[in-house]
């Protein structure tokens, strides 16, 4: 039986990693750019979708935030790597319930285990 135990506190990062630009602001969807590259730059992307409420129901609403990084194989083709987190959250819940989900969610990606399935594709078995 495999148990997963989540943390309970985020810790503050340390040191100073790439920096953003933006780059394409268009309503929905908002493109950064890494400002100083060693070679391709990466870029992140925030979107979202608005609930669509129903007349039983007020509906979800969508965000998400990709990573894409490029990595040249070795035939030096650039191959895009990519890391994306995205919620589905009712709009029925409240702030509170919104902040201690996402939290959640955030801890269980820091999670040895969930770093293992991300990084190896190793998925836990009993």
């Amino acid at each position: 039986m495999t148990t997963i135990v989540n943390k309970t506190t985020i810790v503050p990062g340390t040191g100073t990693g790439p920096s953003y630009a933006d780059y394409r602001l268009s309503g929905d969807i908002a493109v950064f750019r890494e400002t100083a590259p060693t070679a391709q730059p990466a870029f992140l992307t925030f979107g979202r979708t608005e609930p669509k409420p129903t007349k039983d129901y007020a509906g979800v609403g969508r965000s998400s935030i990709k990573l894409t990084r490029n990595y040249a194989d070795a035939q030096s083709v650039l191959r895009p790597a990519v890391f994306s987190v995205a919620t589905s959250l009712p709009e029925t819940m409240s702030q509170a319930q919104r902040d201690a989900f996402i939290v959640e969610g955030l801890l269980v990606l820091l999670d040895a285990v969930s770093q293992s399935n991300l990084k190896t594709r190793t998925v836990p078995q009993s």
